[in-house]
């Protein structure tokens, strides 16, 4: 992992076959915030709340299993990471980025070192009542100035990456997202069973909002194909072109795209927090192109007595890799860069976190 004075980031990084990473992060006292209903989204600040508003105990853990390729050696492109909060406005940011492209691995890479504290010092900013009163802003100004940052390198133009970030402050949770990195929160019903509720939605070309974007700025949704013969999922291309050919509406990067209608601008959702909630689970689409959302809470929350990120993690993506597996039997076919990032929480009562809260530098 790498260090950076306001935080402790865990990135998965290029793996073995059979090999778990894991990234493993405690968070002891988390500050508590609240937002007024009154205020509309398009202006919201997310403001410190009182001491006596509660608390969460978070454990956080990163787990990454690189994939294969039969034509060739493949580098695990996938990023998770978890920086936890530091002092009395500290923020805590979960998630993980999927490159892809030649220089997917560099774009994970540079996301996970660039965007994560340079956004992770923008929202402290703005919850210490600093910088713009919209924390949408906020969020959008720092995912395109890193999209920028990739532009200017050069070396982007048919390579990129997804991008989901989940923030929490206390009593609120903030998901950020482009592409099909999805965030789900796991929470317990009151009949004792497991709710799975979606932060984030994939943003897929068939989509219907994403698909008129993409064709108002000139680009076309389709099938891969030639002569009349088309397969696949839906990608974004140039009009009567074979390129370029992206599988997601939204990304870093990916500057070819970006002629045609494929942004960096993300979506956002932002929810209060309640006792219910036990674990957010982040995941590359190596997880959930093989694993439902419902089976990943289920599964994720057999660790959350103990809250064991760490094993909730491994487990996770060893199921996922066991199911690509097994519908390869015959040996033939890809098997996708396999991360998950996930968040264990449980609320603390009011005096432990009253006394936790004053406790914190």
């Amino acid at each position: 992992s790498t260090q950076h004075s306001r935080a402790r980031m865990g990135a998965a990084s290029s793996l073995g076959r059979g090999k778990v990473n894991v990234a493993k992060c405690t968070v002891q006292g988390v500050g508590c915030y609240n937002f007024s209903a009154k205020e509309r989204l398009t202006t919201l600040r997310l403001q410190k709340g009182s001491e006596a508003c509660g608390g969460w105990e978070v454990r956080c853990a990163v787990a990454s299993l690189g994939g294969t390729d039969s034509i060739k050696d493949k580098i695990n492109q996938d990023r998770g990471f978890a920086s936890v909060p530091s002092g009395d406005n500290g923020v805590g940011l979960y998630g993980v980025f999927d490159g892809h492209g030649p220089n997917g691995h560099n774009a994970s890479s540079l996301l996970t070192e660039t965007l994560v504290p340079n956004l992770q010092k923008s929202l402290e900013n703005h919850f210490a009542g600093r910088g713009s009163r919209n924390v949408l802003d906020v969020v959008s100004k720092e995912f395109l100035a890193v999209d920028a940052g990739m532009t200017s390198q050069g070396k982007y133009h048919v390579s990129g990456s997804t991008g989901t970030v989940v923030c929490h402050m206390g009593e609120n949770l903030l998901c950020a997202w482009v592409g099909d990195s999805r965030a789900i929160l796991g929470s317990q019903s009151d009949k004792g069973g497991v709710v799975a509720t979606h932060l984030s939605n994939d943003h897929k070309p068939n989509r219907p909002d994403e698909k008129l974007r993409v064709e108002k700025a000139g680009g076309e949704v389709r099938q891969a194909g030639f002569m009349d013969s088309y397969a696949g999922p839906m990608r974004v291309f140039k009009p009567g072109e074979q390129f370029p050919g992206l599988a997601i509406s939204r990304s870093f990067g990916d500057d070819q795209g970006k002629a045609v209608g494929v942004t960096a601008v993300p979506e956002l959702c932002v929810l209060r927090l309640s006792s219910e909630v036990r674990c957010v689970i982040i995941c590359s689409d190596g997880v959930w192109d093989e694993v439902s959302a419902e089976e990943c809470v289920r599964m994720v929350m057999t660790f959350s007595a103990e809250l064991d990120a760490e094993g909730a993690a491994q487990s996770l993506c060893n199921e996922a890799r066991r199911r690509w597996i097994n519908a390869r039997r015959n040996g033939f076919g890809n098997i996708d860069d396999i991360t998950a990032t996930i968040v264990m929480m449980r609320q603390r009562d009011s005096n432990s976190a009253s006394t936790s809260t004053k406790a914190s530098p």
